[in-house]
């Protein structure tokens, strides 16, 4: 649960085993509103790892509150779907 007035999300992942120069996408959602926000394509560089990916507003705007969702796939194959949600500003 992040906090209302979050400008940016961070997705860590891991791997191990995997073939050098693999391509994942990440696919950021809002689920709230079904929409797709992002897709970003990058390489894993080695057989094994860590990296991250971020989902970031502009200066000045925040991410609106609800349900988001991010998948990390290879070749359209869900590898790992995470889920986290925005708080409405004044909750507890």
């Amino acid at each position: 649960m992040f906090p209302a007035g979050t400008t940016k999300a961070n997705c860590w992942f891991q791997w191990n085993n995997a073939k050098p120069n693999t391509s994942i996408m990440a696919s950021w959602y809002y689920v709230t509103d079904d929409i797709r926000i992002l897709d970003y394509t990058f390489d894993i560089p080695r057989k094994s790892g860590s990296g991250g990916i971020s989902l970031a507003m502009p200066v000045g705007k925040e991410l609106p509150s609800g349900l988001y969702r991010v998948d990390l796939k290879k070749d359209k194959r869900v590898l790992r779907s995470l889920t986290f949600r925005v708080r409405e500003k004044n909750s507890l």
